[in-house]
């Protein structure tokens, strides 16, 4: 097993400058040329660090929580499984690890994360779900222990005392909105639950993509919106969900050349009571999404339809782990907000308005 020494003998540098690269030491200067000569000996001899030995010269424990509310449904849920991941890998790149903490919702998780922050036996948390109040947040802040989130609770002010790594809705529904105009689409119906509409962090999903239409002169009116509320939660429930309020609104979405929901979910239910009419998605009527569930392995598709919104859920947890790291070892890291980009991605379900030919019954 390769040792500092090796790498001491490499380049021909003291133990102490090794040192202090392979544990990437603030505190002390070491030029950028001598750090990248120690690096690549380093990955040269195949050097693991020692987790115990770094733990105990350092005091730290190497180790991020990951606080997650409802955690038997997030750690499962296609949304939240590659960000994840994704903190994962990049925490082993570091030469970290991640401890899952799944506790409750409300006063009773509140005092769980307190306690997991009295132990000290973590260096960094990234809190999700709006799990945490200002107790934790004071407690976080007095201790110095870096924090990262990914929707804060605006009633906190919490922006401006730890990172933040949120979603950019609009940057996906911008490109979705060029796109439309581009092959001819005026005709814009748009079909969404209630709760995307008053998200309390990333707000109206709605109103963004109104916005985004209007700057490419596309109205949407509103009576080719529907906002239902649905009767159950999930993804699957929300297909069928999604399919009854369609069912039961048709005739408003008639002479409609594109149909968008605003999630995959809701699509792929209003392509449901679509086929019921027969109209089909993809030769009748364009249809987007939101979410690029036909990419997550837990919707197995061998040839994704549904043109999307890819949220970029990998880079999510990329920033998210990349972010906690950095505060963990440079004291005088400054919290900063990331805003993560959405994008679209067009496939067979998008035709032009020219090829549509849902027309409104007489």
């Amino acid at each position: 097993m390769a040792t500092v020494e090796d790498i001491c003998r490499l380049t021909g540098k003291s133990r102490a400058t090794v040192s202090r690269v392979l544990r990437n030491d603030q505190q002390y200067r070491v030029r950028p040329a001598v750090r990248q000569q120690v690096l690549k000996a380093a990955a040269q001899v195949g050097y693991e660090p020692n987790h115990l030995a770094r733990s105990l010269a350092t005091g730290k424990s190497f180790c991020i929580g990951v606080v997650q509310g409802q955690a038997e449904k997030s750690f499962g849920s296609p949304f939240f499984a590659p960000t994840l991941l994704e903190m994962a890998n990049v925490a082993l790149e570091r030469g970290y690890h991640l401890a899952l903490l799944p506790v409750e919702v409300g006063e009773v998780g509140e005092s769980q994360v307190l306690k997991a922050i009295h132990r000290r036996r973590i260096d960094g948390f990234y809190l999700s779900t709006r799990i945490f109040g200002q107790q934790t947040l004071d407690e976080l802040i007095r201790r110095k222990i870096p924090a990262v989130t990914t929707d804060p609770p605006t009633e906190l002010g919490a922006s401006d005392k730890l990172s933040v790594v949120l979603r950019d809705d609009r940057s996906g529904y911008v490109q979705l909105a060029q796109e439309l105009r581009r092959r001819g689409h005026r005709q814009v119906g748009y079909v969404t639950g209630g709760y995307l509409t008053r998200d309390p962090v990333r707000g109206n999903r709605l109103a963004v993509f109104r916005q985004a239409m209007a700057e490419q002169d596309i109205e949407v009116p509103e009576h080719r919106v529907l906002c239902y509320e649905p009767r159950t939660d999930g993804a699957i429930a929300e297909i069928s969900e999604a399919c009854r309020a369609m069912r039961a609104n048709m005739d408003r979405f008639a002479g409609c050349t594109v149909m968008v929901g605003a999630s995959d979910a809701v699509a792929f239910g209003v392509a449901d009571a679509l086929r019921e009419r027969g109209i089909e998605p993809g030769r009748d009527v364009a249809l987007a999404g939101f979410d690029d569930l036909e990419s997550s392995p837990n919707f197995p598709t061998r040839e994704p339809f549904l043109t999307t919104i890819d949220p970029q859920r990998r880079l999510r947890g990329r920033k998210v782990a990349e972010l906690l790291v950095e505060a963990m070892e440079n004291p005088a890291f400054e919290p900063t907000t990331f805003a993560v980009p959405t994008k679209l991605i067009v496939r067979r379900s998008m035709i032009d308005a020219s090829a549509c030919c849902w027309k409104p019954s007489h």
